[in-house]
């Protein structure tokens, strides 16, 4: 199977400027919830990502949160942000998640996926034909579930770092 490719590398979503979407064209931002926007831990926004997300939408750019975790989890977190988001997901496969697109009316060359896992995020992003953005973890500590992903992604993370094509995102 053929490794996933980002379009683009960012630390942290966090880090990304907000200049970046305009200047890429992009007008859909599609978050992955845990390790990307927050720890696992995290049942709620804290004040960085109320803000962040904040000056996203204030930038007039559409957010959706896109999990693989439960109604519960991904709504409560998504309430507070006031963004909508597709749960249960089912990520690297497309078919949930194509539907939500279409249903949100979203264009796929607007749209781009940031998440922190390759084998899930960006495969999903691949799948869909929208551009994506790998970032570092958020914190080391992952569910059992990931763990196994972490692993398997070592190799893939050092095989993207050797062969390049991926942009890296300048921070502000």
């Amino acid at each position: 199977m053929a490794l996933p490719r980002p379009t683009y590398l960012a630390r942290s979503l966090y880090t990304i400027p907000l200049s970046f979407y305009k200047e890429e064209g992009i007008s859909v931002l599609l978050l992955d919830l845990d390790n990307t926007l927050a720890s696992h831990r995290e049942k709620e926004p804290d004040e960085r990502a109320l803000a962040y997300v904040g000056k996203l939408r204030e930038a007039g750019l559409a957010v959706y949160l896109v999990s693989n975790n439960s109604r519960k989890r991904v709504g409560a977190y998504a309430r507070p942000l006031g963004v909508d988001y597709l749960y249960l997901a089912m990520k690297p496969f497309a078919f949930r998640f194509n539907s939500f697109l279409r249903k949100k009316g979203v264009r796929k060359e607007e749209a781009l996926l940031v998440g922190d896992q390759l084998y899930t995020d960006v495969r999903a992003a691949n799948r869909l034909g929208i551009r994506s953005c790998l970032t570092s973890p958020l914190v080391e500590d992952d569910p059992i579930w990931t763990k196994y992903n972490r692993y398997r992604e070592k190799k893939g993370r050092a095989a993207l770092a050797s062969r390049g094509g991926a942009i890296p995102i300048k921070e502000e």
